[in-house]
This record gives structure tokens, sequence and C-alpha cells, in this order.
């Protein structure tokens, strides 16, 4: 007997009918409630990011008041094609390299 089974995961073994179907309940049974471990972990991970992200949006909308809505559209097209292209592993350090010490601009949107 495994040293992870309980008395009452034993008996349960031993009363069933089938081996097989006990152990597949038992296994879904425990990959159910670590799929929800993680699911809950995840959505935490993203409300926060969520959060930070809304935060930075305001600081950078409160720092520019010139930002036209023709620039937002073509910022988020060229966002969409970086994060679609890098499978979302973007960062200001990759972005710096790809532009010149020089004004970041838009002109070369896709």
């Amino acid at each position: 007997m495994s040293s992870y089974a309980t008395p009452s995961a034993s008996i349960g073994y031993l009363q069933s009918e089938s081996s097989e179907v006990y152990v597949s309940n038992t296994l879904l049974k425990e990959m159910d409630s670590r799929l929800a471990l993680h699911q809950k972990n995840i959505c935490q991970t993203l409300f926060k990011l969520a959060v930070e992200t809304g935060m930075n949006a305001h600081v950078i909308a409160e720092s520019y008041e010139n930002i036209t809505p023709d620039y937002l559209k073509q910022l988020r097209q060229r966002c969409i094609g970086e994060v679609k292209k890098s499978l979302g592993a973007i960062n200001f350090e990759s972005i710096i390299e790809q532009k010149s010490p020089q004004k970041i601009s838009l002109d070369d949107v896709e």
C-alpha cells in the first residue's frame, strides 16, 4: 500500500466493484482539485496584472494631453502585431533596442 493512501481510500478501493472505475474517479477528483487551485492562482495574477496595466495607462494618459484617437488606434495595431510576433514576450528593453536613441514614433506601423 502506498504511503499516500488513507484508510478510507483503501476501504473505497476494496469496496469498489472495479479497480479501474475507482482509480479513474479518484484520479479525476484529484486533477479537478489541482486544476481549480491553478485556475484560482491564474485568475488572481491576471487581476493584479490588469490593475497594474490600468494604473500605467492612467499615469501615461495624464502625462500626455496631445494623444489623439488616431494615434491610439495605430499604437493598438502595432502592439497587437508585436504581441503576436513575440508570443507575448515584450519588454521595454526589446522595444528600446529596436528604436534609435531619438524619439520613438509609430511611422513604421504595419
